[in-house]
């Protein structure tokens, strides 16, 4: 990679490589998915797998963040514009992921109530979607303090949502 992909956004270029990126992760995760296992037999696990590789792609922006937050690894201003951007794409993404047929217990870390509250859970995912936007547009001021601030705030949104909704492992 060249040092202009961990620039802090200042050009229209950015965002569209952040959008090629994801479509080559998502292609990646779905590739890596399928070749490590049967295809899935019904609708359901197709959307069980489609979530898990929307959280595992997540997931990996996050820690991201949070290791350089954390010291861990050297702060990057560039690194999380382009995490914090991939995260706000990928968010919208999750209502999709759950369908009314896909509560699949012992394939799916999903609690039975996503379905029977889901007025509460879409209220949850708007409000992660909001989080995850306002991370975005405040990683690419480059402001660290700031930035610490919504993730923090993104990061609460997470917890509060998979406190309610995720089985524990």
């Amino acid at each position: 990679m060249t040092d202009e992909l961990h620039k802090p956004r200042r050009s229209a270029r950015l965002p569209r490589l952040a959008q090629i990126g994801l479509v080559v992760l998502a292609g990646l995760a779905g590739a890596t998915l399928w070749a490590h296992g049967d295809e899935p037999a019904t609708p359901a696990e197709q959307a069980v797998r489609y979530r898990h590789a929307l959280y595992t792609a997540i997931g990996w922006n996050v820690g991201n963040v949070r290791a350089m937050l954390d010291g861990k690894q050297p702060y990057d201003t560039g690194r999380i514009v382009a995490a914090a951007d991939h995260i706000a794409a990928l968010v919208p993404l999750l209502p999709e992921a759950f369908p009314a047929d896909s509560n699949l217990p012992g394939k799916s870390a999903a609690k039975p109530e996503v379905w029977t509250d889901w007025d509460d859970f879409a209220h949850r995912l708007s409000d992660l979607r909001a989080a995850s936007a306002s991370f975005a547009g405040t990683a690419a001021h480059g402001d660290e303090k700031a930035v610490r601030t919504a993730f923090g705030e993104l990061t609460q949104q997470c917890k509060g949502c998979h406190d309610r909704y995720k089985r524990e492992h």
